[in-house]
């Protein structure tokens, strides 16, 4: 991470806080125990345990950031998949799907001395029926329970109920910040950015006068931000990138609307309302996805390329343009970067919950995005971007044509999208609202097949990202969808690309890892457009298929030479920079 990096500023804040849980994690008691922290939402939480972690050392680390309405059996199946991962270096081989995940659990944690952490359990019956599928192997085994302050309750029966031996103590409450310390994060913040200084109420903060922070501006940042430090990062990510005057005119409006909103939301309104265009509609496409949910960089710089939000420029390509974008949004506080390559540019990002609701809003205000929910009624005539998820029950109403499209993004889980001859509320769920959207069934298939149609009905359709549907195979009306720039479908089913996709002469990107596809049409290979071809088996043709140069094709990845080929076509694959 960079020096800068505000998670690195902020550590040095939390030290006493990390210290303790470091040692209470370590605390000589050989049963499990579970440890809560708690607090409000941007009171750093995560920022601690993500401390806490570079410190220490275990058998079996898992952290899973559970989604919305996530079950306690979709938990289980989360934990045992990562705890897997951890030991086996590989997936499971078997469904997630299986019954009784809570026995392959406790059998596959045996004997190991085990870190789990958890964002997100918010009933007393999930914790107790986890907690009863994790082992108790007598070797300082822990279980870190990350909670929003609503949630006390599920906090103090983990340490009444289930701890045996260590009762008090093992809640951390993450409470509001106190002025001095709110005021010297905010100068840490600021003060490495152009000439370090930031009028505050009259006076200079980022300027240190012998270490020391005046009271007045004390008293101003903590007014400014109540403490949270989210809020204070935010502000300071916004006012980094201001020249004096225009810092003071900020300043005054956040004043002006101290009385009418909670500091971090008009801190946010602020700091949205200040974007340029393309930042907003970058910033705002992250909303399609759930809270708690990393997203690949590269997948998300190819989206926003896909829709042209992201401007061209002489001497630049649409890469390096995505990524100063991203780190844009980095700098300014409003994405954090979750893992780092070797050059320091994100592999992963996560938006803050609190962030997230806040941008979920603006899209939703500004028909951005369409996010379904259990409150939503769609009108299909208007909407542009469609984001459909597995995150809870919502209502979908049965209409099929979505003639404005431009974005159709679909995230279920595996057993959701195969639909089982199952009699449970969620299978029959899951049936109806996917057949509302068009996503029937497909008659004469195996159980639990789509068909996504409808989707050709979108002539407008630019970006196409499918994950977990029961799909077999795309409608061969796919090459018709002149538009599309951007196609990912992570289907496991999936074993047939159109043999009109060759038509698709604007298409970008084309993933399709995660399936079983291991041919396509040799006409593919001339779209010119092409840049990312990422597969898990498919067939290159010989290169007598390919009569032109692939001038702009970047990345190719899971993509092999047919058997006994020698007249392999990567020569004509001139810019490829990943393969």
């Amino acid at each position: 991470m960079d020096r800068d990096d505000p998670q690195i500023i902020m550590e040095k804040y939390i030290e006493n806080n990390v210290n303790y849980l470091k040692n209470l994690l370590d605390v000589e008691i050989d049963e499990k125990m579970v440890i809560s922290v708690v607090g409000k939402s941007g009171s750093g939480k995560n920022t601690l345990l993500d401390a806490v972690c570079k410190k220490m050392m275990w058998q079996v680390h898992i952290w899973y950031n559970m989604p919305p309405d996530s079950s306690t059996q979709d938990v289980l199946k989360q934990v045992y998949k990562r705890a897997y991962k951890r030991i086996n270096k590989t997936d499971p081989p078997y469904s997630a799907s299986e019954e009784d995940m809570a026995a392959r659990l406790r059998e596959l944690l045996e004997g190991m001395k085990y870190l789990v952490i958890l964002c997100g359990i918010s009933s007393k019956t999930m914790l107790n029926c986890v907690w009863a599928s994790l082992p108790d192997n007598n070797n300082c085994s822990r279980v870190v329970l990350i909670l929003e302050s609503g949630h006390y309750d599920v906090a103090k029966h983990g340490a009444d109920t289930l701890n045996k031996k260590m009762k008090e103590g093992t809640i951390l409450w993450l409470s509001r910040w106190d002025e001095e310390t709110s005021a010297r994060l905010f100068q840490d913040m600021v003060k490495d950015s152009g000439d370090g200084v930031f009028k505050v109420s009259g006076s200079e903060v980022g300027k240190p006068s012998g270490g020391e922070v005046s009271t007045e501006d004390k008293q101003y940042v903590y007014a400014m931000t109540e403490g949270n430090p989210l809020a204070i990062v935010v502000l300071a990510g916004l006012l980094q990138h201001k020249e004096p005057v225009e810092r003071e005119t900020l300043l005054k409006q956040l004043d002006q609307n101290a009385s009418r909103m909670p500091a971090i939301e008009r801190i946010l309104s602020a700091f949205y309302d200040d974007l340029p265009q393309d930042l907003k509609s970058c910033l705002l496409y992250l909303a399609a996805y759930p809270k708690n949910i990393t997203q690949p960089a590269e997948q998300i710089m190819r989206m926003w390329t896909a829709e042209g939000f992201i401007r061209r420029r002489k001497g630049k390509t649409p890469e390096e343009l995505g990524r100063m974008y991203l780190d844009e949004l980095i700098s300014r506080c409003l994405v954090t970067r979750i893992r780092t390559k070797d050059k320091g540019s994100p592999q992963k990002v996560l938006v803050h919950g609190r962030v997230l609701e806040f941008l979920q809003s603006e899209a939703r205000h500004a028909n951005f995005i369409d996010i379904q929910d259990r409150c939503d009624v769609l009108e299909p005539a208007v909407v542009r971007r469609l984001s459909i998820q597995d995150d809870g029950n919502r209502y979908t109403p049965s209409k099929t044509r979505f003639p404005k499209l431009r974005s159709f993004i679909c995230r279920v889980e595996e057993e959701a999208g195969q639909i089982r001859s199952s009699t449970t509320s969620t299978w029959c769920w899951w049936s109806s609202m996917l057949s509302c959207l068009g996503l029937d069934l497909v008659l004469g298939a195996p159980a639990g097949h789509h068909d996504i149609s409808f989707l050709c009905k979108s002539r407008f359709l630019r970006v196409l990202s499918v994950q977990g549907l029961g799909l077999v195979e795309l409608p061969e009306g796919m090459g018709d969808m002149i538009h599309l720039r951007y196609i990912r479908v992570k289907c496991k089913g999936l074993k047939k690309l159109p043999s009109s996709i060759w038509k698709l002469l604007n298409l970008e990107t084309l993933d399709i890892t995660g399936t079983d596809v291991k041919e396509i049409h040799p006409r593919f290979w001339t779209i010119k457009a092409l840049r990312h071809v990422l597969a898990e088996m498919l067939t290159l043709p010989a290169a007598s298929s390919v009569p032109e140069e692939l001038g702009e094709l970047q990345t190719l990845h899971g993509v092999k030479p047919a058997q006994g080929d020698d007249n392999c076509p990567l020569h004509k694959m001139t810019k490829l920079r990943s393969h």
